[in-house]
């Protein structure tokens, strides 16, 4: 699911992949019930720092995110690629010295294009993406815009996406060569920003 312009939605409370994920030893969970042991632990996302990717130190973690997140997800190859050239940037959402998200983007007035976008599966709708949407916004005065390219099948990206201010602009058929899948261009307008 991740060549260049996928972005899954940090938010998604839909597993990405064929693993189950971890709930917590079961002395933690005997007292819950099923649903509360489902639901991820809430943390402050305020409370993340978000910061530039610094590729030495942080790809592992990275790569972890990537790979339990997405079906086709980039290769270290494909990230340091990215990552190397003069007008892209990366940045992370850590707390506690753990990634949180990864948002990989490319950088051209008045345009930034995000080009890979993931959050932790243990910690998905907890404002994280948001977080890291929020900070890329505010790096764009008006009349910038922040676009993205995002699959038609997932809707979840969509409409996560879409309660970030972006907007579906525009379709691209046969866009990704693993699934010959179409996706939508979604743009978002810094004149057209939540006031969140």
């Amino acid at each position: 699911m991740t060549r260049e312009g996928d972005a899954l939605v940090p938010e998604a409370g839909q597993e990405t992949s064929d693993k189950p994920s971890e709930i917590g030893s079961m002395s933690d969970n005997s007292a819950k019930t099923p649903l509360e042991q489902l639901v991820a632990p809430r943390i402050d996302a305020s409370k993340t720092q978000i910061r530039l990717l610094v590729i030495d130190r942080d790809m592992d973690e990275v790569l972890k995110i990537e790979r339990s997140s997405f079906q086709y997800p980039w290769t270290d190859i494909e990230f340091r690629g990215h990552l190397l050239q003069p007008n892209t940037r990366g940045i992370v959402a850590e707390m506690d010295h753990r990634i949180l998200g990864v948002v990989i983007y490319e950088v051209g007035r008045p345009h930034l294009r995000i080009c890979n976008f993931a959050v932790a599966e243990d910690v998905r709708r907890n404002g994280i993406g948001r977080e890291m949407v929020q900070r890329l916004q505010k790096k764009m005065p008006p009349p910038s815009e922040i676009s993205l390219i995002v699959r038609e099948t997932n809707v979840i990206a969509q409409l996560f996406f879409k309660s970030c201010g972006f907007r579906a602009t525009d379709t691209f058929s046969g866009c990704y060569t693993e699934t010959a899948e179409d996706a939508y261009l979604m743009q978002w307008q810094a004149s057209t920003a939540p006031t969140n």
